[in-house]
């Protein structure tokens, strides 16, 4: 015994290595930690788990998220709906296909569009034409001015 402790305490690895393998580990579920005082088991348990320091780190669902998707819950759409809404979008409009070349951009016609729309077609004006558009940055910020 004496002489195995001297061997550690000399810095020699085996008898280190063998002294670890001797000491007895204790019940985990018994260890108890300074900040848990007072703490119920099953917060023990939720203080104990990995946290991410992610700021994008969303926490755990207690009951996963089925419960969540109740039928009168607007934000959460069924299959059924979700298909209807995307059936919409079938027979949409390819805004590439019409000719802006005819189109006054300072016309009032074109001021009178909401700003999307005045966005997706200056947008594709633009990439349709090998030329810039002329417009400056001044005239872009008069025209989407809280962009």
């Amino acid at each position: 015994g004496e002489e195995r402790r001297k061997r550690v305490d000399d810095g020699d690895f085996a008898a280190r290595e063998e002294e670890a393998l001797r000491e007895e580990i204790p019940d985990a579920s018994n260890i108890a930690y300074v900040d848990e005082i007072g703490m119920t088991h099953k917060e023990k348990m939720q203080s104990r788990r990995f946290h991410k320091q992610d700021a994008y780190h969303l926490p755990e669902l207690e009951g996963g998220i089925a419960p969540m998707g109740k039928s009168d819950d607007p934000r959460i759409m069924s299959i059924e709906e979700l298909e209807e809404y995307a059936r919409q979008f079938n027979n949409g409009e390819d805004i590439n296909l019409y000719d802006f070349s005819k189109i006054d951009f300072d016309g009032d016609f074109f001021k009178s569009l909401p700003p999307p729309d005045r966005y997706n077609i200056l947008n594709a004006a633009r990439l349709r034409s090998r030329l810039r558009m002329g417009l400056s940055k001044d005239q872009l910020d008069d025209m989407f001015p809280d962009r």
